[in-house]
């Protein structure tokens, strides 16, 4: 019955969003959406669904696991919120909620809330397989959507036992919520139909930061002097993992130091983690370069360090998705990435909004430095308008409406 229900969805043309239909389904219930964490973007992708749920005369409620996460330290301030915010651990971090603890908190909360669709972050923690196992439990009852950014470019530390596992995880599944492409490719690799991938799953508050990168323009000497960055500058937002790419960058700028022509744009990276040691030994190795690192910093000084940028440096050797390249794009910033990053081929186009490089590659990543730093400033600002023109289409509010795209088809057409 099964296969059965996914061909007929497999045969038939996916029909726009309909607001009788789904009103029928979710008036007066609750949409659960659940996250480790949150964290400032997950706040305002769960104002946007709330908001968009109104009109079905459907709640949301907000679940994360745990109060804090120890590798992203955000703060978030709680306030009145459109959804009802719920957490379940509120004093503990992530990272040391025990995974027998986990399932029964989430099972309870489940009990007790009784949602009509619960959308979940994947299958790495027990908070995310016992949600779903709870949704299997009420088959044709509860539509139960998987929202995703993994991708079968990172295969480290797989089995092949644990991809049966999620083969027969992912049966449970109405619909799925992804990034992109690449993270359709490899659900439908573990036999999840293409035609219950949604996209969008990956936004940011593009308004929050354009306006914020307008404002530190506007006020750019004083951001300057208070930031202690060059006057032009490659910027790098992220955690020091080896994946991330900082020493091939390193080195990749150095050789651009080599070659440019005029005065040289400096380096800023922000962002801590394993590396950090490693990072600045090599940097140290260097003989004065305009290279500066700076700590963890929260959202409202990233989006002014964007306003300060002269141009994106993403790296990344293996990502899932790269947020990074939304909040740049949406900042108005141009683009250089690594082709290793599925948001590159959604976000980024040569010669457009910037280039991609191979991030194995240092001389190709070197002259995708240059190449940016020897434009003028208007065509800089080009590039900057066309980021911000291509990534209108990846905000909040596309978020919400596939989201409920998917919810809508697991209520029409159940598969579980």
């Amino acid at each position: 019955m099964r296969g059965a229900s996914r061909t007929r969805v497999e045969r038939r043309e996916r029909r726009p969003l309909s607001e009788s239909r789904l009103k029928s389904f979710l008036a007066g219930r609750k949409v659960a959406v659940l996250y480790l964490n949150f964290g400032p973007y997950h706040v305002a992708r769960l104002r946007a669904i709330a908001q968009a749920l109104q009109p079905h005369d459907a709640r949301l409620v907000g679940v994360e696991l745990a109060g804090s996460e120890k590798h992203y330290p955000w703060r978030v301030q709680r306030r009145h919120e459109a959804f009802e915010w719920r957490t379940l651990f509120e004093d503990a971090a992530v990272e040391l909620i025990a995974s027998r603890d986990q399932a029964q908190g989430v099972r309870a909360m489940l009990d007790e809330v009784q949602p009509a669709a619960v959308v979940i972050p994947g299958w790495s923690h027990a908070f995310h397989r016992a949600a779903a196992a709870w949704c299997r439990s009420r088959r044709g009852r509860v539509v139960a959507v998987v929202s995703a950014d993994t991708t079968a470019a990172r295969p480290q530390g797989r089995t092949w036992l644990f991809e049966l596992y999620k083969r027969w995880l992912l049966r449970g599944f109405d619909a799925a919520h992804v990034s992109g492409h690449a993270t359709r490719d490899y659900l439908a690799s573990l036999g999840f139909p293409r035609e219950r991938v949604f996209f969008k799953y990956d936004a940011v508050d593009n308004d929050f930061f354009w306006n914020l990168a307008e404002d530190t323009r506007r006020r750019c000497e004083e951001y300057r002097q208070r930031f202690a960055v060059p006057q032009r500058f490659f910027f790098l937002p992220s955690r020091t993992l080896e994946r991330k790419n900082h020493l091939r960058l390193v080195t990749a700028y150095e050789r651009y130091l080599a070659r440019c022509e005029g005065p040289p744009w400096g380096l800023v990276m922000v962002g801590s983690g394993p590396m950090d040691a490693l990072l600045d030994q090599q940097i140290a190795r260097l003989s004065a370069t305009p290279i500066s690192r700076r700590p963890f910093a929260q959202i409202e000084d990233i989006a002014r360090y964007y306003g300060l940028a002269s141009a994106l440096i993403f790296p990344s050797w293996s990502e899932t998705w790269g947020l990074i390249l939304n909040e740049a794009a949406a900042a108005g910033l141009p683009i250089l990435s690594s082709n290793r990053a599925p948001a590159a081929t959604h976000l980024a186009s040569d010669g457009v909004n910037g280039w991609r490089f191979d991030p194995f590659n240092v001389e190709d990543m070197a002259a995708a430095m240059k190449r940016m730093a020897s434009l003028s400033d208007d065509v800089r600002a080009r590039m900057g308008a066309e980021s911000r023109r291509i990534v209108a289409d990846w905000g909040l509010e596309q978020h919400a409406a596939e989201l409920l795209r998917a919810i809508e088809l697991g209520f029409t057409q159940p598969c579980r």
